[in-house]
């Protein structure tokens, strides 16, 4: 079982997270803190977060994507809940790595 975070690494991900992507971003934050207190494991967090990016490119596709001439920068602002989907994906997927690569931590080898 993947151990919660502790006080300051929740904080700091949700502060990382709203400094991104302002209040949705700490919203993500929260919501990812909230699922490894309630026993997520990484695997999980992986799973959600290939579901999630799934979800966003989903949501990109059925606004339709434009030519490629007229891709500007208010591509993600005409396309919102995607963009905020492909971010919480993101740290959906940053967060799983690292607790998944934690928990397989080399035993300690003890001398006979």
């Amino acid at each position: 079982m993947t151990p919660p975070l502790r006080l300051p690494a929740a904080l700091a991900l949700i502060a990382a997270c709203a400094l991104v992507n302002g209040a949705t971003g700490a919203l993500v934050g929260l919501a990812v803190v909230a699922a490894v207190h309630r026993g997520a494991t990484g695997r999980h967090l992986l799973a959600a977060s290939v579901a999630t990016l799934s979800l966003a490119a989903m949501a990109n596709l059925l606004v339709g994507l434009p030519d490629r001439l007229t891709v500007s920068a208010t591509f993600a602002v005409d396309r919102i809940l995607a963009h905020h989907l492909a971010f919480g994906g993101a740290v959906l997927l940053v967060v799983g790595v690292l607790l998944d690569v934690g928990r397989d931590e080399a035993p300690s080898v003890e001398d006979p």
